[in-house]
């Protein structure tokens, strides 16, 4: 019977992109010359993605990413602005960008009755800079369910290496994570971080994406509701 819940934070329960487009157009708004527009957000989405899964990997620092992504743009708009100056009013407006997904709050408040009745808890596993993450959560509708938030920053390691759940699993009082669960979006951390813990991981993809990688979910569900399902069945 699973009883710990480790649920993912960006995309899973949280609109990060809806987040991330309004920091970044408001951002861009005080420090570029230039007019930002969808074209040059989108190329910014890009090379931001890529290089969190560069993190992922272990290919790159995360101090590194959060200026390289911001001075890509520079370089090929024109914008004449310094990248740490810019990425520091950026995550200042990205923490204010605390979107709940459609459905997500009513998931999570059935996810903690679960989780009461079977004498465990909620905890947000989630990639990212502290004190964005935090901020963000923390003043959320879902603060009140999560009895703790695990940012990678703190960890020293981010999803889905297994230094960062051996981090997280430490941490949680009579952990045993044959009675635990991850619920995420992301195959490449999510997924693969539960296949390397040895956690069943449950892939959250309500757009029914393919799996081109070598995560391998032990359920796949479209919905909230068909998450719930398997939860309480188990």
């Amino acid at each position: 019977m699973y009883k710990f819940f480790l649920l993912d934070a960006d995309m899973t329960l949280f609109d990060f992109d809806r987040a991330e487009k309004f920091a970044w157009f408001e951002t861009m708004k005080i420090y570029s010359t230039t007019p930002p527009d969808d074209a040059m957000f989108d190329f910014y989405h890009d090379l931001n993605e890529g290089l969190w899964k560069k993190f992922e990997r272990g290919e790159t620092t995360k101090d590194l990413l959060v200026l390289e992504r911001h001075r890509r743009v520079f370089r090929k708009y024109g914008v004449d602005a310094d990248p740490a100056v810019f990425n520091e009013c950026y995550l200042d407006k990205l923490g204010d960008g605390s979107f709940p997904l459609p459905g997500a709050l009513d998931f999570a408040k059935a996810v903690r009755e679960i989780a009461d009745r079977r004498g465990g808890g909620i905890y947000i596993i989630t990639n990212g800079v502290e004190r964005i993450q935090t901020r963000r959560l923390r003043e959320s509708v879902f603060a009140p369910l999560a009895d703790e938030i695990f940012v990678s920053e703190t960890a020293g390691y981010p999803k889905p290496d297994m230094r960062y759940f051996d981090y997280v699993f430490s941490r949680i009082d009579g952990f045993d994570p044959n009675q635990a669960v991850i619920v995420g979006d992301s195959l490449t951390s999510d997924i693969q971080g539960g296949n390397n813990a040895g956690v069943f991981a449950i892939w959250y993809n309500p757009e029914k994406k393919p799996n081109e990688t070598k995560a391998v979910p032990d359920f796949e569900a479209a919905d909230y509701d068909e998450i719930i399902g398997f939860i309480e069945e188990h």
